[in-house]
């Protein structure tokens, strides 16, 4: 369009004319991007009728918002409105996960490995079947996803006690459906009682319910965690709008961190059956915030995992990430609440 414009000056003196071309579209294309790992995902996309995932990509109808990249690098992410308007944006995609094809389901495995540099394991396997990739943050290697086995690795084949009833609560070795729903097991886990995620010990880094080689995580050992990554919470935070959204510097609810997840850790907002205090000999249970029978909650806001560092008879130490704060915090929890487990390798 060529928009003009006409002005006479106040107190006469002929008039003042002024003319200039301009390109106007209603529909012009606009993104921002999340990242988990290797996984770009568009949000807030506006006016999206094409993708170029790379500079040396075709286009792509735009039904599908997200891409997994084969490697780490730096791509140019071009998207184009059906007026043939485009916007691009410049993302570095970074996982300590290479992909290979060895996959480690015992200590063996490990062992027979452990002198071969060139090879590095991406996955674990439980004793029900279930498979975990596996990340190497510092010296250590982790799960990257939270457990969901059902059963202990000494071949009992009684199931762990599933309780469905969100505000029922025992002291014997139980899991739970975050939030109370089984939809949510696939995502997040199970979430285990101490006593189910020790398999019954009170030993530090004893292997609990992780699988053989594997063992339920040390205070110590979290603490050999978040010293290499320098406690920032955001660098262990996975997933795309799971967390509540949160404008903090390096929080997980902050989707523009750019080292968001670098780690590959993908913590993800499990929420958490909270029993504040139990008194043995009454069998009462009480909630601390609202002094009500406790509940399985606050998924989206938080995650609270188990350690194997007991504190006295009635708690463990317990590591947990916040949506809008940027340390790794850690407290003291009373063993009969259930939180997600993850397993480092002995």
């Amino acid at each position: 369009y060529t928009i003009s414009c006409s002005a006479t000056p106040i107190g006469g003196g002929g008039s003042i004319e002024n003319s200039k071309e301009t390109t106007v579209s209603a529909c012009n294309p606009s993104f921002s991007v999340c990242q988990d790992g290797l996984k770009v995902t568009l949000r807030d996309a506006l006016n999206i009728a094409f993708i170029k995932w790379s500079e040396n990509d075709s286009w792509h109808q735009a039904d599908n918002l997200t891409h997994e990249y084969s490697s780490v690098g730096t791509y140019q992410i071009t998207a184009k409105s059906a007026s043939e308007s485009t916007a691009s944006e410049t993302v570095t995609v970074s996982n300590s996960l290479t992909p290979c094809t060895i996959t480690a389901s015992s200590k063996k495995d490990w062992e027979t490995l452990a002198s071969n540099t060139t090879d590095q394991i991406v996955s674990v396997t439980d004793i029900d079947g279930n498979t975990y990739p596996v990340v190497k943050i510092g010296n250590q290697c982790w799960m990257a996803e939270n457990l969901r086995v059902t059963h202990f690795q000494n071949g009992n084949t009684d199931p762990i006690t599933l309780v469905t009833t969100t505000n029922a609560y025992t002291s014997t070795s139980c899991r739970y459906y975050p939030g109370g729903d089984a939809n949510n097991l696939t995502t997040y886990g199970y979430l285990y009682n101490w006593k189910a995620a020790m398999n019954g010990s009170t030993t530090a880094s004893a292997q609990g319910v992780c699988p053989t080689g594997w063992h339920v995580p040390s205070f110590a050992e979290w603490t050999t965690l978040i010293n290499e990554i320098g406690d920032i919470a955001g660098k262990l935070a996975g997933g795309c709008q799971v967390w509540q959204n949160d404008n903090n510097t390096n929080a997980p609810g902050n989707y523009d961190y750019p080292y968001r997840n670098s780690t590959g850790f993908s913590a993800l907002p499990t929420g958490c059956f909270h029993v504040y205090s139990y008194t043995e000999s009454s069998g009462v249970y009480v909630n601390g915030y609202s002094g009500q029978t406790p509940v399985v909650n606050n998924i989206g806001e938080t995650t609270r995992f188990w350690t194997s560092t007991k504190n006295g008879d009635n708690f463990a130490f317990t590591r947990y990430l916040l949506y809008n704060d940027n340390q790794i915090r850690y407290n003291s929890t009373t063993k009969q609440s259930a939180l997600p487990v993850r397993c480092v390798r002995d």
